[in-house]
């Protein structure tokens, strides 16, 4: 049983570690997969993608495990969701907002109260921040050692994020920058399939970038080499989502783009 690791935690300090000892000491038989602890701190947007943009490629029956967790110690709901037989475990926070609007199968659950009552009970009295290790964790760990029935309750509605929809009027689709990846590349909430009535990759499209650097008008193109080293361009990424990058340079630097920011598409 795979279960894939996401979370805000770094590498610098031992909390993704101790995460993983803690599932290692329930389940060993569990294989782990670090896909990434990078996520910038709280920023649940971008996990939301980064989440949805591997499910497809984990095999079935695996247990993502994702913690970032900006409401520790809250009383925000611990989630369980479920879609093509695969699942998540996750802080109630708009985790999987994305995965809710595109994986139409998608059901979510509030973890067992029983269960989490028993996770509480056994952690030490002071901590009260450190869910990852004292609940979810040990909700992924059970989970793959016995099954996901053993740890979902009643199901219940996800928080969402609206960042995370895109907005189709006539002739335009508007959306928000949701991810920004290492390279600066700067991934939008604008898919593929909004324009798929207009039978089209839109390659003769305007995209307009309302972020700190206003008035920024770029076309799309195949790839980045459609473009000279340091143009900017937008393109359709390999997850579907209209990106926005400068070739061999940092989009988000040079065009001054941050999470939140509005890009509209044009047709």
């Amino acid at each position: 049983m795979i279960i894939a690791l996401l979370t805000d935690f770094g590498t610098k300090d031992p909390y993704a570690g101790i995460m993983k000892a803690v599932i290692s000491g329930i389940c060993p038989e569990a294989k782990i997969i670090d896909l990434t602890h990078e996520i910038e701190p709280y920023e649940v947007v971008s996990a939301s993608y980064v989440l949805y943009s591997s499910w497809n490629y984990f095999p079935t029956g695996t247990i993502f495990l994702s913690v970032i967790d900006p409401g520790v110690g809250s009383n925000r709901r611990e989630l369980v969701a479920v879609s093509q037989s695969k699942s998540v475990i996750t802080p109630d926070n708009g985790t999987v907002s994305l995965l809710y609007r595109m994986n139409k199968d998608l059901i979510t659950y509030r973890a067992g109260k029983s269960l989490l009552e028993e996770l509480k009970a056994s952690r030490p009295a002071y901590s009260h921040t450190f869910d990852g290790r004292d609940l979810f964790a040990p909700l992924a760990a059970i989970a793959a050692e016995s099954g996901l029935s053993n740890i979902v309750g009643e199901r219940v509605e996800p928080v969402l994020l609206t960042e995370i929809e895109s907005k189709i009027t006539e002739g335009r689709v508007s959306g928000r920058v949701i991810h920004i990846d290492r390279f600066g590349n700067s991934i939008t909430s604008i898919h593929i399939e909004d324009i798929k009535e207009k039978n089209t990759y839109a390659s003769r499209a305007s995209v307009f970038i309302y972020g700190r650097k206003k008035g920024q008008i770029l076309k799309i193109h195949r790839s980045f080499s459609d473009v000279k080293i340091g143009e900017a361009l937008a393109y359709w990424g390999s997850s579907g989502f209209l990106e926005i990058a400068v070739r061999n340079g940092n989009a988000s630097q040079l065009l001054k783009l941050g999470l939140r920011d509005m890009v509209e598409l044009e047709l």
